[in-house]
């Protein structure tokens, strides 16, 4: 997971909410993995999602049971976290 905060304070982190929605999961013979991301964009405020993008090379993407839909998260989907981080 990669987090980014764009306030100017550090931030402590204890929970992170994802729509499951959103998940794109890949696997290979030894490994299942997804990245996901967190910005944290104001004081109580912060959007999570999913990447479109594997783990590790030659991993393939495991089917959707979801319909997809689009986001700024280079085509995964986003979530919105309010009243904490």
């Amino acid at each position: 997971m990669t987090i980014v905060n764009r306030t100017k304070e550090w931030k402590e982190v204890s929970k992170v909410v994802f729509d499951a929605y959103g998940m794109k999961i890949y696997y290979d013979e030894e490994k299942v993995g997804m990245k996901g991301a967190m910005f944290i964009k104001e004081e109580d405020l912060s959007e999570t999602g999913f990447s479109n993008k594997p783990i590790g090379e030659n991993m393939e993407k495991a089917r959707e049971v979801y319909i997809k839909k689009k986001s700024a998260l280079k085509g995964g989907t986003k979530f919105v976290m309010e009243s904490g981080i």
